[in-house]
């Protein structure tokens, strides 16, 4: 049985990659993809795709290998580089490490880099095969991604990994500044997901149709279930994501209510909220009784929003953009802000 090798980063996992990788299963008996990583390095490449995201190598084998998990003749594995001299000096420990790993010296090495033929030499027997060298087929390359944008090539990026790098837009606010009014209007306009505010929904459905039947424990459960469709948003997701609120609105109401945060929501808070863009609606457009408000008091809504205000600050989210006017207005700030950050 002959075997075969492809190696890379894989930062992003991108059509192209997934083109060469298929096209050397067929070619051989048995494929081993070798993803390797240098921490720092992949930190600098995060940097350079200006993406606000935790991604580490642990993410890129599983997209590997959930894209490859029906194909038995193929295996998948992670090879740390990071204290071998990069390409071409430190081949030599490269290969060993590669062959320590894979337990197995490979018959052919497929690329689309001439250069990597030098590989030959510390795979003793091997063949380095070039696949669409020129790119003809998938025109694109992970550095091209990298430094041109990844929205701008959005199109070639593996399915598996899209939600990863959705753009994330958090439309924040008290009752009745037109938050769900406006996430409805930008998901049709980049016709993409959205997630509603879940405490409404919440409500209906667990609490009779009333808010007065909240209760503490509620607000972890209403914070976890809006993180559930988040995940399941982006999922869906073109380029990005609206979502109508997010945990700490949801402590904020809990605040408000209760007189005390809720520890669920705050964990929530504090490690699973990687938004790229905060959105600050004011409380100055027309309040209006859905049946679920009651806090449109005059002077009330001011003081609700300094609330908010502060707990935004709390949870270290200074960077954030409030925006005000009638809802035309509103609608063209949104539009303008998402699409200068998501092009910059």
């Amino acid at each position: 049985m002959n075997r075969g090798l492809i190696f890379g980063k894989f930062m992003p996992l991108h059509r192209g990659h997934i083109r060469i990788i298929n096209e050397s299963a067929t070619l051989c008996d048995h494929l081993d993809i070798v993803i390797s990583y240098n921490d720092e390095v992949q930190k600098e490449l995060l940097k350079t795709m200006g993406v606000n995201r935790e991604i580490n190598q642990k993410h890129i084998l599983r997209w590997m290998r959930e894209t490859y998990k029906e194909l038995n003749h193929i295996s998948v594995y992670l090879v740390d580089e990071s204290d071998i001299p990069p390409f071409p000096l430190g081949c030599s420990q490269w290969a060993d490490r590669v062959i320590k790993t894979t337990g197995n010296s490979p018959d052919f090495i497929y690329s689309s880099e001439r250069e990597h033929a030098v590989l030959e030499q510390y795979f003793p027997g091997s063949k380095h095969l070039l696949i669409d060298s020129n790119r003809i087929n998938v025109p694109i390359s992970a550095t091209q991604i990298r430094e041109e944008g990844i929205y701008r090539h959005w199109e070639y990026l593996a399915g598996i990994c899209r939600p990863f790098f959705v753009f994330k837009v958090a439309i924040i606010g008290t009752e009745s500044t037109g938050k769900t009014t406006l996430c409805r209007y930008l998901a049709k306009h980049y016709a993409t997901s959205w997630v509603s505010e879940i405490g409404k929904e919440y409500i209906y459905d667990y609490c009779g149709g009333s808010e007065d039947n909240l209760m503490f424990e509620d607000y972890g459960r209403m914070a976890l279930f809006h993180k559930l469709a988040e995940e399941k948003a982006y999922r869906n997701s073109n380029k990005l994501t609206i979502l109508d609120t997010e945990g700490i609105v949801t402590q904020y109401y809990c605040r408000l209510y209760e007189g005390k945060s809720d520890p669920v929501t705050d964990a929530l808070i504090k490690n699973r909220q990687d938004y790229d863009l905060w959105i600050h609606l004011t409380p100055d457009v027309e309040w209006v009784d859905d049946g679920l408000r009651s806090m449109g008091a005059p002077g009330q809504r001011q003081r609700n929003d300094a609330l908010l205000r502060e707990m935004l600050a709390e949870y270290g989210v200074n960077q954030y953009h409030s925006l005000a006017g009638n809802y035309n207005d509103r609608l063209k700030q949104a539009i303008a802000l998402i699409d200068s950050k998501m092009n910059s």
